[in-house]
Order: structure tokens, then sequence, then C-alpha cells
């Protein structure tokens, strides 16, 4: 097999190493690298690394999950070699080979005069964390979760989950647990198909004995129609326990919400939700109120946000009688109508015009119930402080009907 190798070219001020020694360290043969060796070339270096049989950690999303969770595992291994060598985890600098293996390409020797061990190791852990969402989520980049933070992990559970924990090894541990859940579904998910297709072919064999003409139209709607809503929910399904929103959303994006089950409109409006652009405490208020016992049309509201089928929504929102969920659908139209670039000036800024006009009148309504609830629970401590101070008498003329019938439950 012909040998694949790449090769680099640095300025040697670009590298810390500076000797034979230094070059030693970097070429040494190590289970955990790629193959290089170094030559000079006056002011530069000149490397050439063996990538045969390697790919790129960047392609890993074409894999099994269990095989990217193996690769992943393996990268949490690596922190002895990062103490000694310096390197980066992003996976443009990580490769893997049909058997697993998992090497670095790019090193160079750390400066006596580096950073404490700690420090070192929470590096690690900070580019341990992103690798793992940037493989198996595939939203962001490596650069993103570095620079995002908490905001950016947040924005799905499993790197929400991965953001919490404070060692390698509970990251390990985590994504152990997610391969278990993933080789637990698969293996339901084949029995349930295996079943699936038995029965489609006893049908088969039976519609086939009446009328050749009926199997025809059966087979046409099994291909066209029932099969692939099939594969559309195992591939949610399985997604689900994955945890990874962004292919939940796209498995499911073709099958209308007419006929999805309640258990499927809630976990595609919890993954929608996770893709608005609201804060953490935001979603973390909705979520209290998207559940399997939620009204059916407050689950399909998220869904059609989340679709931006905003006349769809705004029907929803207004048969529940809920201005906040309108407030909000108006809000997305707005959005929507300024992104658009089909529309002309003036459609536009007629649009626009009208949208807040309609968003300006509820929230305004929002402005008053707020005020009047303010004065309610002021007028309703000062008559409870007039009402201690007062003396026996008044009490007995009949005071305590009067604040029952000021109750709000009356």
């Amino acid at each position: 097999m012909e040998r694949k190798i790449e090769t680099e070219q640095i300025k040697k001020s670009k590298m810390n190493a500076n000797s034979i020694y230094d070059y030693a360290r970097i070429t040494v043969k190590n289970r955990n690298f790629v193959d290089v060796t170094i030559q000079e070339d006056d002011e530069d270096l000149i490397q050439k690394f063996d990538l045969t049989r390697l790919t790129s950690l960047k392609k890993i999303r074409s894999e099994k999950y269990d095989i990217i969770i193996n690769i992943l595992i393996k990268v949490g291994n690596l922190l002895d070699d990062y103490k000694k060598l310096l390197f980066y985890l992003e996976p443009a600098n990580l490769f893997f080979n049909n058997d697993g293996t998992l090497k670095v390409k790019n090193r160079d020797v750390r400066e006596t005069t580096d950073i404490k061990e700690e420090v070192i190791e929470e590096n690690f852990l900070r580019e341990y964390k992103a690798v793992v969402c940037c493989a198996l989520i595939g939203k962001y980049s490596f650069k993103d979760y570095i620079e995002g933070g908490e905001d950016l992990f947040s924005k799905n559970t499993i790197s929400e989950k991965i953001y919490s924990l404070k060692t390698p090894e509970e990251i390990q541990e985590y994504l152990d647990h997610l391969k278990t859940e993933y080789l637990n579904n698969e293996s339901k998910t084949k029995i349930t198909v295996n079943k699936t297709k038995n029965t489609v072919m006893r049908v088969m064999t039976c519609v086939l004995a009446i009328c050749t003409l009926g199997l025809g139209i059966y087979g046409g709607r099994v291909h066209f129609v029932e099969q692939p809503y099939k594969d559309a929910i195992i591939k949610a399904d399985n997604a689900y326990i994955q945890n990874d929103d962004v292919k939940l959303i796209e498995s499911l994006k073709k099958v209308s919400v007419n006929k999805l089950d309640k258990n499927h409109k809630y976990v595609l409006a919890l993954a929608y939700l996770q893709s608005e652009n609201l804060s953490s405490k935001q979603k973390k208020n909705i979520k209290k109120n998207i559940t399997l016992n939620s009204n059916n049309k407050y689950l399909e509201y998220w869904i059609q946000i989340g679709r931006l089928q905003i006349n769809d929504a705004k029907d929803l929102a207004m048969q529940m009688s809920d201005e906040e969920l309108l407030l909000y659908a108006y809000l997305k139209e707005k959005a929507k109508v300024e992104d658009d670039t089909k529309l002309s000036g003036d459609e536009k800024s007629s649009k626009l015009k009208d949208l807040d006009g309609k968003i300006k009148e509820i929230s305004e309504k929002y402005k008053a119930n707020d005020k009047k609830d303010s004065n309610d629970s002021d007028k309703k401590n000062s008559s409870n402080q007039d009402n201690a101070s007062g003396d026996n008498s008044v009490a007995n003329q009949g005071n305590g009907e009067v604040l029952e019938d000021a109750s709000p439950n009356n």
C-alpha cells in the first residue's frame, strides 16, 4: 500500500523546539502520535507526517455513534502526553484509523518556564469538553466551544452535562453511559424493525391472494408513505437517546405535526425550544410547561415556532387565548420579515409597521395589567394595616366581610 505522507514547512522561530534533543523528543515513536520526521532547512523546519490509513477527526461524524464515543474516550487518555508536549485537541490535529487507534499530529516541546501543572490540566479539560461536544453534536466548531463558554454549552442537554463535569474521567464515564444507552436502544430498534417487516410481509401475502391490484396500492402506500414515516420515527428516537437535538429536528422535519403522537410532539417541542434564541433562564421556565401532560396545542405551538410556520403558531396561541405566546409569535414573524430579502422596501415597511402595532398593543396591555396588579397589591396592604390599627368596635361592624368580599378568590 502506498504511504500517505503530508509535508509541512514551518519557521523555526514559531517552534519552542530549537535543538537536536528537542527534535528527538518530538519525533520519538509513540503510539499516541503520528509518525513524523524533521529536517532543518536554513530558517525553516520541514516536517513529514505519515498519515497512512489515518482519518481526520473532522470527519468522525460519518462513523457510527458507538465508534465516535470510543474514539472520544481515548482522547481523554492523552493527558499524560499533554503535560509532556505542547499540542491541541482540535479535530484537525487528531487522527484515527479503522481499529480505533487515536493519534496526535502536530506537537512541540513545552518551554521550561511553562505554566503550572494544574493550569495545564484545566486547559486539557476545557479542550476535551470542546472536542467531545464538537464531535457528538456537530452544530458548533471546536473554536466556538472554546470561546463560547457556558452560554454555548447550555444550548444542548449533552453539552450542558459535559460542561458540568470536573475531570476527564467523569467525561469518559458519561460517554460510556451514552454508548450503553445507544447500544441498548439499537438492539431494541432492530427487534422492532424485524417484527414490523414480518407483519408487513404477512399482510402483503394475504392481499396478494385476494387482489394483485390491492397489493400494488398497499405496496405503494408502504413505500412512499408509511416506511418513510417509520424511518423518520426510528431516526428521531435514536437522536433523542443521543440527546442530539439537531438530528432529531432534521429526522422529523418532513413529518406533519398532525401525524406525530404525543411523545414525539413532546421531544420535538423540547428540541425546537433549545434552538430558540432565548436565555437559559427563559428556556428553563418554558421547559416546566413542556411535559407529556401538556396541552397538545402548546406542544404544537413550539414546533410550529421552530419550523417558522408563524401563522399556524399564531392560530394556536389564539386558540389557547395566550397573549404571551401570541406576542412571541409576532416577534418571530417580525424577525422573519426583517430577514426576507425577497420583499420590496415598501412591502417590508408596511408589514413591519403592522407587526409593530400588534406588538405594541399586546405589550401595553401587559404593562396595564402589571400596573393594575401593583395597585391592587398596594391597596390590599394598606387595608390590612388600617384594620390592624383599628379598635374592637370597628372590627365588630363587619370589616371581616368586606375583606372577604375583596379577596381575589371571590
